[in-house]
């Protein structure tokens, strides 16, 4: 009796082989690196999650991936939020202010 080679296995399809909208495939991008802090106003009662304050919340600071993504979200007073616009400038993101605009 003569011994047959085994058939290669079968191979599953490339990912994401199918059209989106006209395209391709589809780029997602994982990268969660924030790039841009936003500040905008505290709709809802909460405390400060600075360490040892006591004040209401009257700021959102969230941060955001390239693509405009929420990476993190804190609530912060309005002293701490300048606080940390000031330094999350200085390490180079872009801090955009909405209380400004509104």
């Amino acid at each position: 009796m003569e011994i047959q080679p085994v058939p290669p296995a079968r191979q599953p399809p490339p990912l994401m082989l199918h059209r989106f909208h006209g395209r391709r495939y589809m780029d997602l991008n994982h990268d969660l690196t924030a790039v841009t802090v936003r500040l905008h106003r505290c709709q809802y009662a909460s405390p400060c999650r600075a360490r040892n304050c006591h004040q209401q919340a009257t700021t959102i600071a969230g941060k955001l991936d390239a693509v405009g993504r929420f990476v993190q979200q804190i609530e912060l007073c309005h002293h701490h939020a300048v606080v940390v616009a000031t330094r999350e400038r200085k390490r180079g993101l872009e801090a955009v202010d909405e209380h400004q605009a509104s």
